[in-house]
Parts: structure tokens; sequence; C-alpha cells
């Protein structure tokens, strides 16, 4: 089953996460000049991502980064700590990253592999410092596996970021509000905290390629995802939001972005700290 969701995302995502954007604002993504003009407004479009990050990378030398993209986080990563490992499951990510960084004062590691199939650990055979992974283990076609590898990947006591799709936004409640309140006593009663996504147009709202073509796996959760975990403790925050919201012509997204912090947004953002290692074997 994984192996079948590592190779239509491995094909999926060689069509770098951001290009549609790009192309559309007209940055010409073979040119410094152009990827830089890209990495401005992505981290203008989410003014909050700079201050997680931030928080993240904070003491940290090592770092790894799962899904790559265009490379805008790696980028800002590079510029913070002093080895950076970027894993994609898709071969083209890593080739565009390292072009990117090419003469830069980092030492990097692009990592073609699915998160999928274990603890990642750097060259050294140590684990990491910090983890981030920003819109990427959703779509892995197992989020609960995909966080555990990225969680045992860690030091102990090592820092967390993660962001993932909201199943309890205001703009999937507006969508389908039986569904909305179907999971939200599902997860409340049968501790079920995150939910596939079957509907291919569904799926495509969020990403989808130069044709068209929707991810092949979308997963939606609750914050109960991170903070229901005994291996690490969790803050989650909500962020983000769409416009299908009428007040963003009246208000502006950066005002609206002020009011989804703890309820309705679009993303998850989490924050955590892995804590000591545990011999699952001992508690049974």
């Amino acid at each position: 089953m994984t192996e079948d969701a590592d190779a239509a995302n491995a094909e999926f995502w060689n069509y770098l996460c951001g290009t549609n954007a790009a192309t559309y604002m007209g940055f010409d993504l073979d040119t410094r000049e152009g990827v830089g003009q890209f990495d401005a407004w992505y981290m203008g479009f989410y003014p909050y991502l700079p201050a997680y990050i931030d928080n993240a990378v904070d003491g940290a030398q090592s770092c790894l980064e799962v899904g790559i993209g265009l490379g805008t986080v790696s980028r800002y990563l590079s510029r913070n700590v002093h080895e950076l490992s970027a894993l994609d499951v898709a071969p083209q990510p890593c080739i565009f990253l390292k072009k990117s960084l090419e003469g830069e004062n980092v030492v990097l590691h692009t990592i073609n592999t699915s998160i999928l199939e274990g603890t990642i650990s750097d060259r050294g055979g140590t684990r990491f410092d910090c983890a981030i992974a920003i819109g990427s283990l959703h779509h892995s076609g197992n989020l609960n596996l995909a966080l555990d590898n990225l969680i045992n990947s860690v030091k102990p006591g090592g820092k967390l970021l993660v962001m993932v799709y909201n199943e309890f936004s205001l703009y999937r409640l507006v969508k389908n509000p039986l569904r909305f309140c179907r999971r939200l006593i599902n997860s409340k009663f049968k501790q079920n905290y995150t939910w596939s996504e079957s509907d291919g147009p569904v799926r495509g709202v969020n990403d989808s390629n130069d044709q068209g073509i929707p991810a092949p796996h979308t997963a939606y959760s609750s914050k109960r995802l991170f903070t229901a975990r005994q291996d690490s403790t969790w803050k989650v925050n909500s962020e983000n939001v769409s416009d299908f919201m009428l007040l963003k012509k009246h208000v502006g997204r950066k005002n609206l972005l002020r009011y989804v912090k703890n309820f309705g947004g679009l993303d998850l953002y989490a924050t955590g700290i892995k804590g000591p290692d545990i011999d699952l074997r001992l508690e049974s």
C-alpha cells in the first residue's frame, strides 16, 4: 500500500509544488532573481510562517525538512542552520533545490525517498535537532505513519513544526456542514483524528498540477492528531484563510488572518517537542 502511494506521489510531485502560482505571477524560475521573487511573495502570503520556523530552528545545528516543493522553506532554513537534510519523494524537487543553493554557506543533503520508509537520520547516523514538514505529510498516503517517522527522526528534546490541512476549518464547514458535524463527533468519541479525501475535485481545490490533475492523496486532520500523542507535546494553531470568504474583499487578507488563529483557519500549524524515547514493548 505504501509503495503504491509513494509511486503515485513521486510522479505527481515531480511537478514542483508552487509552480502554478509562480507561472501565474510571471516569476522566472530558471533564474535566481525569479526564485527570489517567488520566495518573497510566498513568505508575504503566509506572513506567520517565518516566526514558526524561527522558533523551530532556534538553537538547532541540524534540521530535517520533509517536502521540498520549490524550496522556499529550504532556502529560508539554509540561512538559519548549519546542516540541512531536505527529503522529497520526487527527484525533481531535490535537483531544483541543489541548483538554487549552489555556492551558499550551508551543508545540504537532499534525500530522494519517502517519509513512509521509516526513521530518517543524518549522514552520521544520528537523529536531528529539529524537523519541519510544511504541507507535505497530509499528502503522503498515510499521515499517521508519516508523523510517527518524522517524530522518531528527531532527538529527544528536539523541536518539530508540522503544517497539515484542518478538517474543522470554516471553509470545510460551509462546504459540507453534515460531514463537518459527523467528523467532529467522530473525533470526540471514536478517537479518529485524520480523514483521507477520496473526492478528486475536492483534493484539487488544494493542490493540482498544470493539467488540473489533483494530488493523489490528501488528508484533513483535527488538532487532536497532535495533542493526543504521548511521545511528544504540542501546541496547535489554525492559520490561513480561503478566497471564498466574502469578507476578504472588505477586510483584507492580513486582517482576516488575525481572526482564524484559534478557530477556523484552513491549516493547522503544530509546534512540538519530542519526549524521551519510549520502548513500547515494555508497556504491553
